[in-house]
């Protein structure tokens, strides 16, 4: 049918249009008129223009009007394709759609179809394996994987065997030698895996060469055979003509066994070898019996020597050296010493010749030296090398070595013998019993019974006056038994307290500082020294400033906002301003062109204008709208903001507020004005976060616009990392602060390291002090009080003080500066005063500081330069006039060398001889 012209209507989507066509219908339309649509089942919606049938289906449908399923069995376009009959449940379950097998494919063909049979090198269900590698060019059937062909070598389904026995070669078609033994060959090469005895070669048909034998030939001949390895039996290998010496027959490759030697191995070893043992070749001994040596083992040792082949020398131990020649068990031992081998020394409290003398009774425990008979030690309060005398005066303990205590009550030598307690207790600051220690911590005086002051700094007080080294917060005096002044408080009272404590200054704690009674409205606890931090105030600024100041600033004492956001008066901005009036605390009168003088309390816009007049504040004349222009009758207004929610078509036409509001960061309601620099978000509702710098954000997002000195993130609420501090956290700690970890915003050091002070660690500990802030004292038993700034470690110490704090002292034998000088020799036992080097004891017959000088008999004393014999005659009836006598002559000497300018020596001798009559 042939349309000449004629107009149709074409509703979908809402859209309407005429369109006019010379031949047949449009694309989707049918109908003597072209007025019917085509089935929406057709496939691209296309039909028949005159009867409406579809042309062509969609994948899985079928009819006129594609309307109906695919039959069982059928799939496609119109469903002219069969399901394949290799699908896993048979040709009647695939997709109608695009003919894919529902379940997957039976073994040997490619889903999704499963027309197609699987490709080399795959098998079975939906071709998931791969054919096996022992598979020739890893080819397989692809219904079950068995191999199609088998490399050379193997056999089987799938080629998992090796050749049969007796066969090789491809598909196993070759049989091997019969040369090979048992007619088995490798089943690639076809190679003889073995040949009988006497053959050898790849198929075994070549004898053995001379000097082989056996499977292979792979035996070599022993060149122990006589005649050399060429005389042996190629097949066996025995040597024809028997062995050479040290051999054992038939094959001659193993040495004679134990006992026997020679030509094959017929004659024993001689009975005088060690285990009868001897060369294979010679018969010579190898060893020999303890006690004897000899190419045969002829011979007895030596004296001095003993044991295997005469190779052991008697102990040195032993007397003259002689031992038992088989054991080298000594014949006889020195004197101290026993055991076979003399290595003993004589059992605890005997000594001498073969141990039979008793030490002396004498002795602690009963113990001696072993060769002298010499005491190891004495009982306490006994010396002498058989402990058989008391100690002396101002000496204790075991051998006497100890000294009394300087600081014994009532002076040097005021001790028992025995223990060395000091039998009149201890002088000032020293422990009893010994009164060698000084007080324990937290005591002080004689015998140390006094306690010091509770309110001494960690209870410590100087260990003979009491007085304290430093006083607790709150305490001063020699004794720390005064309180602090009013108004002070802390370590020496040093602190000043705040003057808003509230009540005054009676409650502010003399120990830290801390008022009592909390702080006067404006400043914060617990000191009330600093001011209250932004938007807090009031008492212990215990209140939170208003929302409605601008950046929650406001008076830290009346909590009164210091300024309001635009548009808001009132203490605490909570008043709009006056309808006549705007801006910042409502300073500004609204346009007196507006209507009623009345405008918006933050912009100043005027709310309506009067009749011919027009403009945000009214100061324009009226004219004609332009066609973008809202219309009133009174005024033409601008086109709505663009930030209004809806756009420009969504605000009044009367003042131009947005009907639905503002976007987010713009001020209602004429939504034209960012928010104030405070404030941001919906409706310019929210404040910026206090944490910014001056409290200013962006007006969307509430990101500060910038952040004070230590803080970082889009809203100032990270700290700098460690080792940053400053604007941006951009400036590095110091490198002296500890980790290098500072202040974030100050950058002053969190801690010092050892040995270093001040705000940024810049400072060095003065020379008496040490560790962390300096906060250490030097040990005051380090010289001049000095020590290691860092680890508080003494640079010098005393004389007769060692160790780091100076707080040992020197070993036994050892005195002075640093322990570096060795007591005399001629100090008992070369013991000595730890600081002077004067001798402990002097060994009998010895005296003086070093024990260096000797104490003369009577008879043998005689005068010398630096002694002095005087001889006074006693009358027996005048002995007191005899003494007054000995003290004016004393008297005279000693006159007598001051005139003459000689010193008196500290080493004259005065030696009186008494007379009788």
């Amino acid at each position: 049918m042939t349309l000449t012209s004629f107009q149709y209507t074409f509703t979908e989507q809402n859209k309407v249009r005429t369109d006019t066509f010379g031949v047949g219908c449009d694309e989707g339309l049918y109908g003597p008129a072209c007025d019917k649509v085509c089935s929406s089942t057709c496939e691209f919606g296309k039909c028949d223009s005159s009867t409406g049938r579809c042309l062509s289906c969609p994948p899985g449908k079928d009819g006129s009007q594609c309307n109906r399923d695919c039959k069982t069995g059928r799939y496609g376009h119109g469903c002219d394709k069969y399901c394949s009959r290799y699908c896993w449940s048979g040709s009647k379950s695939c997709d109608p759609v695009d003919g894919t097998c529902n379940q997957g494919c039976k073994a040997g063909y490619m889903p999704p179809l499963c027309t197609d049979e699987c490709p080399s090198g795959q098998y079975g269900i939906n071709c998931t394996n791969d054919c096996i590698s022992n598979c020739m060019d890893g080819k397989c059937d692809h219904t079950y994987g068995y191999c199609e062909k088998c490399p050379v070598g193997k056999s089987g389904s799938r080629c998992l065997k090796d050749c049969p026995s007796g066969t090789y070669g491809l598909g196993c078609a070759e049989n091997c030698s019969p040369s090979c033994l048992n007619e088995q060959c490798h089943p690639v090469t076809g190679l003889c895996e073995a040949c009988p005895e006497g053959f050898h070669g790849e198929v075994c048909n070549q004898t053995c060469e001379v000097g082989t034998y056996g499977s292979n030939c792979s035996g070599v001949c022993s060149e122990a055979c006589v005649g050399g390895s060429e005389a042996c039996s190629s097949t066996d290998g025995t040597c024809v003509q028997g062995c050479q010496p040290g051999y054992r027959p038939p094959l001659c490759n193993k040495e004679c066994p134990t006992h026997w030697y020679g030509p094959n191995c017929q004659q024993r070893c001689s009975v005088l070898c060690k285990d009868a043992v001897c060369h294979v070749l010679n018969g010579t001994c190898v060893n020999c019996d303890d006690g004897r040596f000899g190419t045969y083992c002829e011979s007895e040792c030596p004296l001095g020597t003993y044991g295997q082949n005469c190779a052991n020398k008697c102990s040195t131990n032993c007397t003259k050296q002689t031992c038992d020649r088989v054991t080298g068990k000594c014949l006889l031992c020195p004197i101290g010493q026993l055991g076979d081998y003399c290595d003993k020394v004589c059992p605890m409290m005997t000594f001498g010749p073969s141990c039979w003398l008793a030490c002396s009774a004498s002795c602690l425990d009963g113990l001696c030296h072993h060769e002298t008979g010499d005491c190891f030690s004495c009982p306490v309060g006994r010396r002498g090398k058989r402990c058989h005398k008391d100690c002396s005066q101002g000496r204790y303990g075991v051998g006497c070595v100890n000294k009394c205590s300087r600081q014994c009550e009532g002076g040097f030598g005021q001790c028992n013998s025995v223990d060395g307690t000091c039998m009149k207790g201890c002088l000032p600051g020293f422990l009893p019993p010994l009164c060698v220690e000084q007080c324990p911590r937290s005591t002080f005086g004689r015998n140390c019974a006094q306690r010091c002051n509770q309110t001494c700094a960690d209870q410590v007080c100087h260990f003979k006056t009491g007085k304290c080294e430093s006083c607790v917060p709150g305490w001063l005096g020699y004794f720390c038994q005064k309180g602090c002044p009013l108004g002070t408080f802390g370590a020496g009272c040093k602190g000043v307290c705040s003057d808003n404590c509230e009540g005054g200054l009676h409650n502010c704690s003399t120990t830290d500082g801390v008022c009592r009674n909390g702080c006067v409205a404006g400043y914060q606890p617990p000191l009330c020294i600093e001011e209250c931090p932004n938007t807090l105030y009031g008492p212990n600024c215990a209140e939170m400033c208003s929302q409605n100041c601008t950046g929650q600033l406001c008076d830290p004492k009346t909590g009164v906002c210091l300024t309001c956001p635009i548009g808001m008066v009132g203490d605490f901005c909570e008043q709009e301003c006056l309808p006549h009036l705007f801006g910042a605390n409502c300073s500004q009168v609204c346009s007196a062109d507006c209507h009623d003088g009345v405008c918006h309390h933050v912009t100043g816009v005027c709310y309506n204008c009067p009749s011919g007049k027009t403009g945000d504040f009214c100061d324009q004349i009226y004219a004609e709208c332009e066609a973008s222009e809202i219309r009133n009758d009174t005024s033409c207004y601008g086109i709505c903001s663009d930030h209004c929610v809806g756009g420009v078509k969504s605000c009044s036409p009367v003042d131009g507020a947005c009907h639905d509001g503002c976007e987010v960061g713009f001020l209602p309601p004429r939504c034209a004005e960012e928010c104030p620099p405070t404030l941001y978000g919906a409706a310019c509702g929210v404040v910026c976060s206090s944490a910014c710098q001056d409290g200013l954000c962006n007006h969307v997002t509430g990101n500060c616009l910038a952040c004070p000195d230590g803080k970082l993130g889009d809203l100032c609420d990270q700290d700098c990392p460690n080792t940053k501090y400053g604007p941006d956290c951009s400036q590095n700690c110091s490198v002296y602060c500890e980790d290098q970890a500072c202040d974030p915003a100050s950058g002053v050091c969190t801690t010092c390291p050892g040995g270093r002070t001040g705000d940024f660690c810049e400072q060095e500990c003065s020379p008496q002090r040490f560790g962390p802030r300096c906060l250490e004292i030097c040990s005051a038993t380090c010289s001049d009080g000095l020590c290691d700034r860092v680890t508080g470690t003494c640079h010098n110490c005393p004389a007769g003080l060692t160790g780091d704090q100076c707080d040992q002292d020197c070993p036994a034998t050892k005195f002075g500066v640093g322990c570096q000088q060795t007591c005399s020799s001629a100090c008992l036992d070369r013991r000595c005063e730890a600081d002077s080097g004067s001798c402990l004891a002097c060994p009998d017959g010895f005296t003086g500081d070093r024990c260096d000088m000797a104490i003369p008999s009577p008879a043998s004393a005689r005068p010398s330069k630096k002694e002095f014999n005087l001889t006074t005659v006693l009358i027996a009836s005048g002995a007191a006039g005899g003494g007054i006598l000995i003290a004016i002559t004393i008297g005279c000497i000693v006159y007598c060398r001051k005139r003459k300018g000689n010193p008196i020596d500290d080493t004259m001798i005065i030696t009186e001889t008494s007379t009788k009559f």
